[in-house]
């Protein structure tokens, strides 16, 4: 590979590795997560036996990762550079809630406990990943030789709600009838930051 300081695809496992199992086969290669997030939950029991509860949230995620790789392209022949540094940031935020009702209804004197509920989430999220060209040294470190360039930004909006119902009716001392139900909504919007990947715009909705 001309100008190259190792040929492609050819590299060996390092005589170092077996002695130091815990050194990168080829670096860079980084990954660094960070989260945040607050949650509130409260509940009282109303009457006897009936429970209210509910739940706040709100969740923060920010990731960076930067992996060097082979470039599988001198595979087929010479090639100008031998590797590429491979960058990706994510971005996510994310808030919600959920409530929910239990209730002891009595059916025909037997004991029957209902409950209702409504949950609700939104989020937002944010995806880049540039690609930088680079050759492995000696050391195998993945030099870069040019500036990383953005090969895809993509930014998404979530929405989720959902109800459910559920009764279970004591029939005897160890038999039970549960009847449930369920309804979820789901609403995603995708846009493409670049410009160049306009096909991955769009809005989605499902439901059942």
């Amino acid at each position: 590979v001309p100008g190259s300081p190792l040929p492609a695809l050819r590299m060996r496992m390092p005589s170092s590795m077996p002695a130091v199992p815990r050194q990168p086969y080829t670096w860079p290669d980084r990954t660094e997560n960070r989260r945040m997030s607050a949650n509130l939950s409260a509940t009282r029991i109303v009457g006897a036996d009936n429970l209210i509860a509910g739940n706040i949230f709100v969740r923060d995620l920010s990731s960076r990762n930067l992996n060097s790789n082979v470039n599988d392209d001198c595979a087929a022949g010479p090639c100008s550079f031998n590797a590429i540094n491979d960058a990706a940031r994510i971005n996510e935020t994310r808030a919600g809630f959920a409530l929910q009702a239990t209730l002891d209804v009595p059916v025909a004197n037997r004991e029957n406990q209902f409950s209702a509920g409504v949950s609700f989430e939104a989020g937002r999220s944010a995806f880049d990943g540039s690609a930088q060209e680079a050759n492995f040294s000696p050391q195998r470190e993945a030099v870069g030789i040019s500036g990383f360039v953005t090969e895809t930004a993509v930014h998404t909006r979530q929405r989720y709600a959902r109800l459910y119902l559920l009764d279970t009716l004591t029939l005897a001392q160890d038999l039970y009838a549960t009847l449930s139900a369920s309804y979820n909504v789901t609403q995603v919007r995708i846009a493409d930051r670049t410009g160049a990947q306009p096909a991955l715009d769009g809005r989605h909705r499902f439901s059942r």
